[in-house]
């Protein structure tokens, strides 16, 4: 319609200069230069709209070297050089704007495209106020005001602005009223959907994208093979939380397009959600196989080998990720958890502390960077650490279990207690909870809840050589102060620990000194077993020089339970 305007009205320009007594024949080729740069505009645009971007590019700058000064030109390659989302050809895409409005400065579109480039570059403040010049002036296409309309509504949301936002959807679908006869742009039902779930809307934002599913369904009817029709139709089920659908959806786009990274990212993003991590993790594998260097492939790869518990594998996405997007405060954080896993508390804590100086309100580590201090030894820093993450947050597990860690190796067990009982109501059949407890217990002169707590951690775990090494070890000093109970009872309980710690694993060098100490005050109090158990604590200490030849407590007590072991002197008498 347009083009056959533009020659009827050329052609009276024509007869006007022929009447006037001017040559005809500039009249004509200019009209001839107007009807070929138009044509070339119109072939452009049908390019745009079957994404044919570079062809539209061409067309239009042939149409541009006809007419240097048609705005219709500037327009056309200006908008295709928009969604390249080339950041070179953005640079170009502004120049043709900017060309086109001093050209036509009355027309809205120039605003329009300049609006979308600022909608790109995520300056959305800027883009509402170009789209809001574009509405104030005229010649803008019919098509081109419900799309002002559509990215006033993005900008908005993505402002957090969702009054104002929902405002323009409304408009936007009144304009496609007027255009189309009812309400089919599927588009905008999907902006209304993804706002009202922003702003809580749950029930409503499910209506739009039913609403969604029914209106590509519809259309796929007609053309089932649109790929993209089918993948916008699997996004919604995946809004809906009907992943097996959504996965349905985004393989029927993969057997269509089967060298498509992007469907394999959505599909895995379905898996993700349908708690499928082991295909979610296949799929962004072979989306990296495809595009090697994807950012978002890699980095959600990385936390679904962090979900199945493959530490290294997270650590290595991290690291090809992190090479792309240096400064991505949550993925070294993710590194720095996942570095912890590995036993590599060192090089979580360097990641942790970075993630918190790239953002300095993050205080969600703190919880985790005290439970790296106390790995590695740090009590105090690991202390300080933890109560800033408490205080952060009152659950977290880390920081509570540092600061029981820390409290108990510092002697602090007051300031433990909290998190220790925060911990056993959390973890109940936990033995480690109980050990701790039982430590701190003993150290506060406790013995009899000390004790017990240390007994309930064996049992826990019988396994594990920790809880009864240390119930025997305490056990042990609780008779050293307290030598007045040191009965053979209590010695024979003592020395069962010493055992039972001994079945778990091997003692090591202090626990095997305390066993022979034990063995030689039992054989002081029972004579029967005496040379016996005397014989064995030697042993014990000999085991231990030969590991250590230094060892100063083991020379000592060698030496005295030897000076035991020899003859009474001829007319000594017997050995009281």
């Amino acid at each position: 319609m347009r083009a056959r305007t533009l020659i009827t009205a050329f052609a009276a320009l024509g007869a006007v200069c022929v009447g006037l007594g001017r040559p005809s024949a500039l009249a004509f080729e200019l009209h001839t230069k107007t009807q070929r740069a138009q044509k070339l505009v119109e072939e452009g645009q049908g390019m745009i709209l079957r994404g044919e971007l570079l062809q539209a590019i061409d067309s239009c700058t042939r149409a541009l070297d006809i007419r240097n000064d048609w705005a219709p030109a500037y327009l056309c390659r200006s908008e295709a050089r928009i969604l390249t989302r080339d950041p070179e050809a953005g640079k170009d895409a502004q120049l043709d704007a900017e060309a086109a409005l001093k050209l036509d400065p009355n027309s809205g579109e120039p605003w329009r495209l300049l609006g979308l480039m600022d909608f790109q570059a995520e300056r959305y403040d800027a883009a509402l106020k170009q789209f809001d010049n574009a509405l104030k002036r005229s010649k803008m296409r019919p098509e081109g005001i419900p799309d002002v309309y559509f990215y006033k509504a993005k900008s908005h949301l993505n402002l957090g602005k969702y009054p104002e936002a929902l405002k323009d959807v409304e408009r936007g679908l009144g304009i496609v009223q007027g255009i189309n006869g009812d309400f089919s742009d599927w588009s905008f039902y999907s902006l209304r959907a993804e706002i009202r779930r922003k702003s809580g809307q749950k029930e409503k934002a499910d209506k739009d994208e039913r609403y969604v599913v029914q209106l590509i369904t519809e259309k796929l009817k007609r053309r089932p093979n649109v790929a993209a029709l089918i993948r916008q139709r699997g996004d919604s089920y995946v809004h809906l939380r009907e992943y097996d659908k959504a996965i349905a959806d985004y393989t029927a786009v993969l057997s269509r397009t089967p060298e498509d990274a992007k469907t394999f990212i959505d599909r895995a993003q379905a898996q993700r959600l349908a708690g499928r991590h082991t295909a979610a993790e296949s799929d962004l594998t072979s989306a990296i196989a495809l595009e090697p260097k994807n950012a978002q492939a890699l980095r959600m790869r990385a936390l679904e080998r962090m979900e199945l518990k493959d530490y290294q594998g997270t650590v290595d996405d991290l690291d090809a990720y992190l090479a792309l997007e240096p400064d991505d405060a949550t993925a070294i954080s993710y590194r720095g958890m996942a570095k912890s896993f590995l036993h590599d508390f060192r090089g979580s804590l360097d990641d942790l502390e970075l993630a918190q100086e790239l953002k300095p309100s993050e205080d969600s580590l703190w919880g985790a960077k005290a439970f790296d201090q106390e790995m590695l030894g740090d009590h105090a820093g690991a202390m300080i650490s933890a109560l800033k993450g408490i205080a952060a947050n009152a659950d977290d597990f880390s920081a509570h279990y540092a600061r029981a860690r820390s409290g108990m190796a510092l002697g602090r067990c007051k300031d433990a207690a909290p998190s220790i009982e925060w911990l056993l109501k959390k973890s109940p059949q936990s033995w480690e909870y109980y050990w701790i407890r039982g430590e701190c217990r003993c150290d506060e002169g406790d013995f009899a809840g000390g004790l017990k707590d240390l007994e309930k951690a064996a049992e826990l775990d019988a396994t594990s050589p920790v809880p009864s090494a240390r119930l025997a070890h305490q056990h042990r000093r609780y008779l050293d102060l307290n030598p007045h109970i040191l009965t053979i009872a209590e010695l024979r309980k003592a020395l069962h620990y010493f055992d039972r710690a001994r079945a778990a694993s091997p003692l090591d060098s202090m626990n095997r000194i305390e066993r022979a100490r034990t063995l030689y005050d039992l054989g002081a109090l029972a004579p029967d077993e005496r040379m016996k158990l005397w014989r064995e604590a030697l042993s014990e200490c000999d085991a231990v020089l030969k590991v250590d030849r230094k060892d100063q407590s083991a020379k000592e007590l060698r030496q005295r339970i030897r000076a035991e072991l020899k003859p009474p002197k001829k007319g000594a008498g017997a050995r009281p």
